[in-house]
C-alpha cells in the first residue's frame, strides 16, 4: 500500500508547535509518510495563529502556495485562524480540497486522513467545517 504523504505546517505560539509534534506522532503511528511543505503531498495541516493581521496574512499566503504547487492536495487549517476566521478561510480558498478544524477538533485531523485516505476520497471535492464558536 502507498503510503499517504502529509505535510505539517506550524506558525504561532509554543502552544502550537507541540501539538503539531502530537499530530505528526499520530500520523506515524497511523502508515502517514511525513514530508516537507515544499514536496509533492497527499495532504498538508496549518496550525494556523491569528495573533495580528501580518500572521493572517502569512497563513493566507501559506495555504496559497500550498494549494497552488498542489491543487489536488486536501488542506486542512486548524488553530486559531481557523477558530475565528473559518468562512474567510472557506470564501478565499473555495476550489481547494479544504478541511477546516477549530482548536478543539485539531486532533481529530489524523482521524478525519485516515478516512480520506482509506476510502480513496483524495480526488473528492469538499470543504468540511468543524470548529466551535467562542462563547
Amino acid at each position: 500500500m502507498t503510503r499517504y504523504k502529509v505535510a505539517v505546517c506550524t506558525l504561532g505560539c509554543k502552544v502550537n508547535f507541540y501539538e503539531s509534534e502530537i499530530m505528526i506522532g499520530l500520523l506515524r503511528k497511523n502508515n502517514f509518510e511525513i514530508c516537507n511543505t515544499n514536496d509533492a503531498c497527499d495532504a498538508y495541516i496549518v496550525n494556523s495563529c491569528s495573533v495580528t493581521s501580518d500572521t493572517d496574512r502569512k497563513v493566507f499566503k501559506l495555504i496559497r502556495r500550498l494549494h497552488r504547487t498542489n491543487p489536488c492536495a486536501v488542506i486542512c487549517v486548524t488553530g486559531c485562524m481557523a477558530q475565528l476566521r473559518p468562512d474567510d478561510i472557506a470564501e478565499m480558498f473555495d476550489d481547494a480540497h479544504l478541511i477546516i478544524y477549530g482548536n478543539e477538533n485539531k486532533i481529530d485531523i489524523v482521524y478525519t486522513y485516515s478516512i480520506i485516505r482509506n476510502k480513496n476520497l483524495t480526488n473528492t471535492k469538499f470543504v468540511v467545517s468543524l470548529y466551535s464558536k467562542n462563547k
